[in-house]
């Protein structure tokens, strides 16, 4: 049996179970601390479908491609939303861990591939 974590891949035999996943020991200890490695990279969907209300969406996705078919289905349901909607913003976050980014109280924060292009301006996972 494989580590189900994305990028471990490690022989395991006997897997620790995670959310549904079956992983080795260090991808479930990692998992526990909530600081992932650079392996285990945590990425979350945010959106606001009216910016100023109280309403807003966050959810964790696996990688850039769940990212940006979700921050597509999200943006398409505000389009047909039409006049209910006055506004909207959305993207995706990162998850540093609050020993790396000390100014973010939560450990999140605006995801950039290598060359500094946001989720809209990459082409990664396309």
């Amino acid at each position: 049996m494989k580590c189900e974590i994305e990028n471990c891949g490690v022989e395991v035999e006997k897997p620790l179970l995670h959310n549904g996943k079956q992983v080795c020991r260090k991808c479930w200890e990692q998992l526990q601390e909530d600081k992932p490695t650079t392996e285990l990279k945590q990425l979350r969907v945010w959106h606001f479908p009216n910016l100023g209300s109280n309403t807003f969406f966050k959810k964790e996705v696996k990688d850039i491609n769940e990212a940006k078919f979700l921050l597509g289905v999200l943006a398409d349901y505000d389009l047909l939303l039409g006049d209910l909607i006055d506004s909207n913003a959305q993207g995706l976050e990162v998850y540093v861990g609050t020993e790396v980014n000390y100014e973010t109280s939560d450990g999140w924060e605006e995801w950039e591939d290598e060359e500094g292009n946001n989720i809209d301006e990459t082409e990664e996972g396309t």
